[in-house]
């Protein structure tokens, strides 16, 4: 159980301090921080286990900072981290967004190992060696965050936690970009989409929302069923269905006027010869003129290992998310291993409910490679390979974070 301060706490906390390894002077300036409103108590069988304290950080906008993470070294210290920040989390983003921050020594602590923080969704962003001691440094983390709309289902299943991972994306926004592409690029009006790799039809979702048809296409049959049942609730101004098939497998219809393979996920088929299949697959219910767009990955992103953790936090769930690309790992066939972690915790409970681990190959293209594996497709046109969400933002250009290909359908 996570709980505010009390006022009948102060024996409580005394006995924990007892069994903590820190000075008189730490405990005294620990004391200092305690307040009913910034403190969070994580207790088992009424035995303190842990406390976080918290407070607003003068001047900056919406910003927090952790000043006190002491947690007893035993059980699942991890969740048990994890838990007090989620606490913290729930408890100063409920305006709207908010960034929250870590900046300390090994005392600031409880002498944790500084892996237990970033295990918990804190992003490490800054060192100074030996700023408390020979072997002390002082670390900064941080994490930023907003609440968001309630969960469809609860994240107890593979396909609801990886949904949940995800659901930060801004889904309308992103329709409108599609469809820009569409508008710019291709050559007909847009009445019925496909979304590869669909997922569980967020993208779909936002189609329907402006009364446009969508066709979801996905392999995996968790999520199909996670995606048939959130469309049955979903009341869009249209309709969508779902077929089950992989990325590189020609349908036989419905024709679409705009098609879309989102999230990197084209990477997963791992070889030029699994993505020229993947566009004849899109070619296949694609009508001429039209318009297939790929998110891809950067190749700027294998420059060095490359990894983005982010939290998510909704109803009384935070769902924290772990990417990495690792480069060093780079097989003879240019392929490179892609890991995304998922953890769920109750923090009304302060109790770890689900996690979820993939692991894959990737093959990241660089512009060029792309336009190599269009050209031997002989089905589409390069119109345009753009670095981010922007139609004037082209792959080369600084600041550029996507590869994204716009092509055109030929004949």
């Amino acid at each position: 159980m996570i709980r505010e301060l009390r006022a009948g706490d102060v024996s409580r906390i005394d006995r924990f301090l007892d069994d903590m390894p820190m000075k008189s002077d730490a405990r005294a300036a620990f004391r200092e921080t305690l307040s009913e409103s910034g403190t969070r108590l994580l207790l088992e069988n009424e035995r303190l286990i842990g406390v976080v304290c918290f407070a607003r950080v003068p001047f900056a906008y919406a910003g927090f900072e952790i000043s006190w993470l002491l947690v007893r070294p035993i059980g699942d210290v991890v969740a048990h981290v994890t838990g007090l920040v989620d606490a913290v989390r729930v408890a100063v983003a409920a305006d709207g967004p908010a960034f929250l921050r870590f900046v300390g020594g090994a005392v600031h602590r409880s002498g944790l190992d500084p892996s237990v923080l970033e295990a918990a969704g804190l992003e490490r962003r800054g060192r100074v060696p030996t700023f408390y001691g020979p072997d002390d440094d002082l670390l900064v983390y941080a994490s930023s965050f907003a609440p968001i709309a309630a969960l469809p289902v609860e994240p107890t299943s593979g396909a609801a936690l990886y949904d949940a991972a995800f659901g930060y994306r801004d889904f309308a926004a992103e329709r409108e970009f599609l469809l820009a592409c569409a508008r710019v690029h291709g050559q007909r009006p847009v009445a019925r989409v496909a979304s590869w790799a669909c997922g569980a039809g967020r993208h779909l979702h936002a189609f329907a929302d402006v009364g446009i048809e969508g066709v979801g296409i996905e392999d995996d049959a968790e999520l199909l069923e996670l995606g048939q049942r959130l469309g049955d609730a979903h009341r869009g101004r249209a309709g969508f269905r779902f077929i089950a098939a992989p990325l590189d497998a020609p349908l036989d219809g419905p024709i679409v006027d705009l098609s879309f393979t989102m999230l990197s996920a084209v990477h997963r088929l791992s070889s030029e010869a699994g993505m020229i299949a993947h566009l004849e697959a899109a070619a296949s219910i694609l009508a001429a003129s039209g318009v297939h767009v790929i998110e891809a990955t950067h190749p700027s992103d294998l420059d060095d290992s490359k990894v983005v953790a982010w939290t998510e936090l909704r109803d009384r769930f935070a769902i924290h998310s772990r990417f990495m690309l690792d480069p060093k790992l780079r097989a003879k066939d240019g392929t490179v291993p892609a890991s995304l972690d998922v953890r769920c915790t109750d923090v009304s409970r302060g109790v770890l409910v689900s996690t979820l681990h993939q692991q894959e190959r990737w093959l990241v293209p660089d512009a060029a490679a792309w336009r190599r594996i269009v050209e031997k497709s002989g089905l589409f046109e390069v119109a345009a390979i753009l670095g981010d969400f922007q139609l004037d933002v082209s792959v080369d250009q600084a600041g550029a974070w996507r590869t994204i290909l716009v092509l055109r359908r030929s004949g």
